[in-house]
């Protein structure tokens, strides 16, 4: 029995051990995700006004293109950029992004190339003979802009040289640090769909809101004329470039939010379980001291009842 105590003993130290780990790495996730938040926050009006300067120059020149725009062919493998993070202890986030992804892919493997952004994702597709033609590794927990850029430039590259026919994108949309929902987009080639206002603003707007606010506000974007200098297209092919940038760095802060929001809710998770665990096992412990303690008064009461 005395052996029994010390190894519960032993156990309880151990599991208080893990416990402060994973409280110290829940309340580190907690601070970086907090600024990963307001970074994703900060980023969404910069995207939202160069979406409206886009659709603006599609409305009003309405026979423009642009390579960006246009289709390759169906002949084409396809591109899939799949954003994931560079390590473990974060639930089922990793393993949720390369999932959708896969399914997205489905039976089109073989004409699929992938770019992977991180080491999960890199080491889960290649395990299973995927053709990961590029990779991205040691993203930064407060990613900079020059990686989004260098993969763009990569990916509109081998699109315009006919490498690729389409480009999508799979990523973990951050919604709060419980909620990371898998995504994936199509990027390329970019449709005049993808920059029509959003729906609660062009077609849902309430009455009574649209009358307090200031006309020049609310008028419509395609009633708005502009001038382009040195023309539409140049512009328009400058536009289109940097929201594409503008789209993978955003794909990938909410990857950064999402891992950080998933990491501090697992390790919460693990600290509950850990103190859990402890309860049962002080529990555990009291019981088997309290026997042990019985059987010595036990054997010295029969030791007395003997010697008489």
């Amino acid at each position: 029995m005395a052996q029994s105590t010390r190894e519960i003993k032993r156990r309880i130290s151990s599991v208080n051990s893990t416990k402060q780990i994973t409280r110290a790495m829940e309340m580190v996730a907690a601070a970086k995700l907090r600024r990963a938040q307001q970074r994703v926050e900060d980023n969404r009006p910069y995207e939202e006004k160069m979406r409206q300067a886009i659709f603006r120059i599609l409305n009003q020149a309405k026979t423009i293109s642009h390579p960006l725009m246009e289709s390759k062919g169906q002949d084409l493998p396809a591109g899939h950029i799949i954003m994931a993070a560079d390590r473990g202890l974060c639930g089922g986030y990793n393993v949720n992004v390369a999932k959708a992804a896969a399914e997205h892919i489905g039976e089109n493997k073989e004409s699929t190339k992938i770019i992977a952004v991180g080491k999960y994702v890199r080491d889960y597709f290649k395990k299973r003979d995927y053709n990961v033609i590029s990779e991205y590794l040691d993203i930064e927990d407060y990613p900079s802009f020059d990686r989004p850029q260098m993969i763009a430039e990569a990916v509109e590259q081998m699109f315009s040289d006919g490498v690729i026919g389409e480009v999508y994108l799979t990523f973990a949309e951050f919604q709060n640090a419980m909620i990371q929902r898998p995504v994936t987009r199509k990027i390329l080639p970019m449709s005049k769909e993808a920059f029509l206002p959003p729906e609660e603003e062009s077609e849902n707007a309430d009455d009574t809101e649209q009358n307090n606010q200031d006309p020049a506000e609310t008028a419509g974007l395609e009633d708005q004329i502009y001038k382009f200098e040195p023309s539409a297209g140049a512009v328009l092919g400058g536009l289109l470039s940097s929201y594409m940038k503008s789209t993978l760095f955003r794909a990938l802060l909410e990857s950064k939010a999402s891992e950080q929001g998933a990491r501090m809710t697992a390790m919460k998770n693990a600290t509950d379980n850990a103190e859990d665990m402890i309860e049962e096992l002080t529990l555990s412990y009291n019981k088997a001291r309290q026997g042990a303690i019985t059987q010595e008064i036990l054997e010295v009461v029969s030791g007395a009842e003997a010697a008489k």
